[in-house]
């Protein structure tokens, strides 16, 4: 056992040095072991369980991918052409990500957008860049669209309603002003051309079924608090079984980076918390831009995960790591698997994300009053 346990030790070292993020992260996390109190809140650091339904959302998502359900739905969407057809395709990417999780959906949305971009007349730049805010804003609804949301539900202790309800006013107010941007610079689209033909997708019904049920037991699971770990260890099993290569969506690497960047960053957090007090006039508005601004640093899980905990104002955190997570490439892993999936430029795509990232700040700050209200109307609001 011992003899397996330092190979395993020994692969996992080989793997981390020759892969420069796991590396560092790594090489951070045994510095930081010579804390006592870090080895000491390893357990609550390395949030077991939050992985565990995370992987189990990370092979659901795939699975619903692969069944080709979302791609159609997009698809005969954007069919109608068009202005409709532009702010119908926006609305899809969002919702589609609250369900599906953020990555999944890039994986759909960002292939589609070089040719829908001809059909819709919009630069292909533009249009990537408008399906994967998107995607980022949509993911923000509910606490299984993205790792970010997932953390904070967790660790607040949240209502899978009342976040929902208190997300609700930055996604609606998000997308629509997407699709009214969309709409804007593809109007030539709206002026008789063409709908694009929505292309052939096969759909697996049944793989589509399971992905669903499964998504919905870890949300069960984790809104309850009841054994998420055994639920999510057993997704993963259930979609290796379906499907063994959509339960590759759930790589030993990304789980190792999250892992390792949680706690590391959550350590730094727990020292580092009280530069960010909730309380006293405009308290809300500094959680939200020094989240939205540390998600630029970091990325936004990292951010989420250095912030949770140590604000009472959980509604502008989540609202400025969501927010965050559109403004530039860098703020969130789901921008940068776009860029490579459209192969696009990255300098051209944070031009076009650049007019809309004043706009969505200006948005969540609107939004941030009507979603403390809905989280006080439900009751996950701190008296």
């Amino acid at each position: 056992m011992a003899r397996r346990a330092r190979l395993a030790a020994g692969r996992l070292l080989g793997a981390a040095a020759s892969d420069k993020p796991l590396a560092i992260l790594a090489a951070a996390t045994l510095a930081l072991c010579a804390s006592h109190g870090f080895r000491a809140e390893a357990p609550r650091l390395f949030r077991p369980g939050l992985l565990a339904v995370l992987a189990g959302l990370m092979a659901a998502s795939r699975l619903l991918e692969t069944s080709g359900l979302l791609s159609r739905l997009m698809g005969q969407l954007a069919g109608r052409g068009g202005c409709g057809g532009l702010a119908a395709l926006v609305a899809a990417s969002g919702l589609s990500a609250a369900v599906a999780m953020n990555d999944a959906v890039v994986f759909i949305v960002a292939p589609m957008a070089g040719p829908l971009s001809r059909a819709f007349n919009v630069e292909p730049a533009l249009l990537l860049a408008v399906l994967v805010s998107a995607v980022n804003l949509g993911s923000a609804l509910t606490p299984i669209g993205n790792p970010q949301n997932l953390l904070i539900w967790h660790d607040y202790g949240l209502t899978l309603p009342g976040f929902t309800a208190a997300m609700a006013p930055l996604v609606a107010a998000g997308l629509a002003l997407l699709a009214a941007y969309a709409c804007l610079e593809g109007r030539a689209a709206a002026r008789g051309k063409p709908a694009p033909a929505a292309p052939a997708v096969g759909v697996s019904a049944w793989r589509a079924a399971v992905a669903l049920a499964l998504v919905a037991v870890l949300a069960a699971s984790s809104a309850l608090g009841l054994h998420r770990a055994a639920a999510g260890l057993l997704a993963v099993a259930v979609v290796a079984a379906v499907d063994p290569a959509a339960a590759m969506a759930v790589s030993p690497r990304t789980l190792a980076l999250l892992a390792l960047m949680i706690a590391d960053f959550s350590y730094a957090g727990s020292i580092l918390g009280g530069l960010l007090p909730a309380r006293g006039p405009g308290g809300g508005i500094r959680v939200y831009l020094a989240s939205l601004l540390l998600s630029q640093a970091v990325s936004n899980v990292p951010a989420a995960a250095m912030l949770a905990g140590h604000t009472r104002d959980w509604v502008a955190l989540a609202y400025g790591v969501n927010v965050g997570g559109t403004l530039t490439v860098q703020g969130s892993l789901a921008n940068i698997i776009a860029l490579r999936l459209a192969g696009e430029s990255p300098l051209r795509l944070q031009r076009r994300l650049a007019p809309l990232a004043a706009a969505l700040v200006v948005v969540g700050l609107a939004a941030l009053p009507a979603g403390r209200l809905a989280a006080s109307l439900l009751g996950v609001w701190p008296d």
